[in-house]
């Protein structure tokens, strides 16, 4: 059967026999196979793009071919649009978030993991930026007396002490390695002095009961002769029961006390003991341990003293204190004021040398403080 007839893609009906090309949109026609019910005047001819055609002719030859194809793509496009632009509003899906902090974290985990200028931890930034401590945070810590030639404050009036009968064994023990002072500061200046001072060495002593005992029981002399000396020192010596309390001595009735006396150029200097009642030793005997609760050897504020003496003639004596208060430092100044308000001010003048290492220097002199090492 002939064709007498064809429509274009672009919908145009035209007579091939006549027209080698339609006349609308200027495209080649070819015949194509249609379906057993269709007439041969609705064949359908496939338009293709002629070489010398243009572009623009063969895009709207297309959309007029697919207007609802068209439409479709277009509405598509619109609806993928308008999600880009109202996503960052409503937030993205739940699996773009999930990625979203997955990339987060990543990032998070490599900025601590790289030391770089952008992610410098706190500590990194605080020793690279650390400055010399000045003022109250210089000094502290712990520290612990290295050497010192301070001269003795000057004590309570009435009190003798470097004098007494125990000067030479007291103060062999304060210039002897057992000396130690550690003081401990706090970065607002607040501190904390420990004293604490011991020696030892040998002693003779010659006690008799009293024949006819009243206040005293038993008396006699006794020879002290500290480790490191060659030279020793004598006192006299009286053993007394506390009868009641005595506050003064802190004896409580009970207790033996010993007084040390010794003729200086002021007369009589004495030092009491007491021993605990219950130490089960008679009250002529001066073997055992000793204590005097408030004795004054070098400071304004007095020492807890502990005087052993052993059956084999060995004596060990010992002395301890803890002072508190505030240091108080401005441009190489300091002055130490004690809780305890005792005698005149502690002050001069201080200088580092290195973090560890000061002194302080006063018209009685200089001591030296380094940091304490437990």
């Amino acid at each position: 059967m002939s064709v007498k007839r064809v429509r274009c893609v672009c919908g145009t009906v035209f007579d091939p026999s006549t027209l080698p090309a339609c006349p609308e949109c200027g495209a080649a026609h070819v015949r194509v196979a249609g379906t057993a019910t269709e007439s041969a005047s609705d064949s359908i001819v496939q338009s293709v793009r002629d070489d010398r055609g243009d572009a623009g002719s063969a895009m709207g030859s297309f959309i007029r071919r697919n207007r609802t194809l068209a439409t479709l793509v277009v509405g598509v496009m619109g609806t993928m649009l308008l999600a880009i632009v109202l996503r960052p509003m409503f937030g993205g899906t739940e699996a773009s978030n999930a990625g979203q902090e997955a990339e987060d974290d990543t990032r998070r985990g490599s900025a601590r993991d790289t030391p770089t200028m952008g992610s410098v931890t706190r500590a990194s930034l605080a020793s690279s930026t650390a400055k010399p401590r000045t003022g109250n945070a210089a000094f502290e810590g712990k520290w612990r007396l290295a050497s010192s030639s301070m001269q003795a404050e000057p004590v309570i009036p009435g009190i003798p002490v470097l004098g007494t009968a125990m000067g030479r064994t007291i103060g062999t023990a304060f210039k002897g390695p057992g000396a130690t002072a550690v003081m401990t500061i706090d970065n607002g200046g607040s501190y904390v002095l420990d004293v604490d001072v011991s020696g030892d060495g040998y002693y003779v002593a010659s006690i008799t009961p009293e024949r006819y005992p009243g206040t005293v029981v038993a008396k006699g002399e006794i020879t002290l002769t500290p480790n490191g000396l060659s030279n020793s020192e004598r006192a006299e010596v009286f053993l007394m029961p506390a009868k009641s309390d005595m506050p003064h001595v802190h004896a409580k009735r009970g207790d033996l006390t010993m007084s040390m006396q010794k003729e200086g150029g002021s007369g009589f200097s004495n030092i009491f003991w007491r021993r605990p009642g219950d130490s089960g030793l008679p009250e002529t005997s001066i073997v055992g341990a000793w204590v005097n609760e408030q004795l004054w050897v070098d400071s304004y504020l007095a020492y807890r003293a502990t005087f052993e003496l052993r059956e084999g003639g060995d004596f060990r004596i010992r002395f301890t204190r803890s002072e508190r208060g505030m240091l108080v430092v401005n441009d190489g100044s300091y002055e130490f004021k004690r809780s305890i308000a005792m005698g005149p001010p502690i002050l001069g003048r201080y200088v580092f040398d290195g973090a560890d290492r000061f002194t302080l220097t006063e018209p009685r002199g200089t001591a030296i403080w380094v940091r304490h090492r437990d």
